[in-house]
């Protein structure tokens, strides 16, 4: 892991080879919902971790096979403020496949990758060559419970219930309509809450970091791994007395007023630095700007306003079984 200072950016257009430091830098931003295991801890002993660990339920549907797959589109805005001002449009894809069933243990292989990054007023950096690929391996119990996660070949320590990385999703009591290119899909909302970071504490140094992802999936009985879409928020500063159930609630009530449901990707690309309450207003259905209006009013705009706003949307591309066994 390298140490970025907010100068070795200031002249970013101008000096070529800084170019790939900040494709290298975008790449780890972006890939935090997906990262869960920091290098900090191998440069300085002495960092506090939380959250880097992973556990709980990975959701899977019903009667798992081995061969069964999901691919899915990922569209995401990245927005650095403060002292470094980033501004940064990505596509991937996620692979998902059920590999092996033994022994009453599933192994689910993920591929991550970054496949398009185009800086906000810029050419895209990646026009050449993407970002490498992030692989996970996840074994699971028949009920989906996560018993060991490799990412790139390290082993990662399990999260108990009640430690950070610990996913439990809750359903929000709603239900809503997807369709979208693999299928249309009677989804009901559930969400789940982390919250990462790092410290690091010494005489020379004194930095703390630390950000909460939120997930929204839209699951479904007839999509593979549940999932028809996934919404994942990840924020420099949350407001700890907003309840993430209702302000997950409002979220979904809110899109529904909107394209979202039919192209998910639109809450990225239709609204200023990927921020929610501006999408609302913005990409209102006709006859639905004032409700829409009311949400985004009473609604935290959750990927603004903050040091760190990665927010992204995933949405099932194709679905079936490698092995023809469906």
């Amino acid at each position: 892991m390298q140490i970025y200072t907010a100068a070795k950016f200031t002249h970013l257009s101008q000096i070529e080879h800084q170019e790939n430091d900040m494709k290298r830098y975008l790449f780890f931003l972006i890939i935090i919902p997906l990262m869960t295991g920091c290098l900090t801890g191998y440069l300085i002993p002495d960092v506090k971790q939380e959250g880097w660990k992973i556990g709980g339920i990975y959701l899977l549907h019903e009667n798992p096979t081995a061969g069964d797959f999901a691919e899915y589109h990922i569209t995401g805005r990245t927005v650095v403020g403060g002292t470094i001002e980033l501004d940064y449009y990505w596509e991937g894809t996620r692979t998902v496949n059920i590999s092996s069933i033994s022994n009453g243990v599933i192994r689910i292989d993920e591929r991550i990758t970054t496949d398009k990054l185009v800086r906000k007023g810029g050419s895209s950096l990646m026009s050449v060559s993407p970002s490498p690929p992030v692989y996970r391996t996840i074994k699971t119990d028949m009920g989906g419970k996560i018993i060991e996660v490799m990412v790139n070949g390290r082993k990662l320590q399990i999260a108990k219930k009640g430690e950070n990385g610990y996913m439990e999703y809750k359903e929000t009591g709603q239900t809503v309509p997807v369709d979208i290119e693999s299928g249309t899909f009677t989804a009901r909302p559930a969400y789940c809450q982390a919250k990462r970071g790092y410290s690091v504490k010494s005489c020379l140094v004194n930095q703390n970091n630390f950000w909460d992802e939120i997930s929204i999936v839209y699951t479904a009985d007839n999509a593979m791994f549940r999932t028809a879409i996934e919404q994942t928020l990840v924020i420099g500063t949350f407001d700890n007395t907003v309840a993430t159930s209702k302000m997950a609630m409002m979220a979904v009530q809110g899109l529904t007023l909107t394209p979202f449901f039919t192209n998910p990707a639109s809450l990225i690309t239709g609204a200023g630095k990927g921020g929610l309450k501006d999408y609302l207003v913005k990409s209102a259905l006709p006859g639905k700007q004032d409700a829409a209006k009311t949400i985004a009013k009473n609604l935290m705009d959750i990927t603004t306003n903050s040091s760190l706003n990665n927010s992204g949307v995933a949405y099932l591309r194709k679905q079936g079984n490698r092995l023809g066994r469906r």
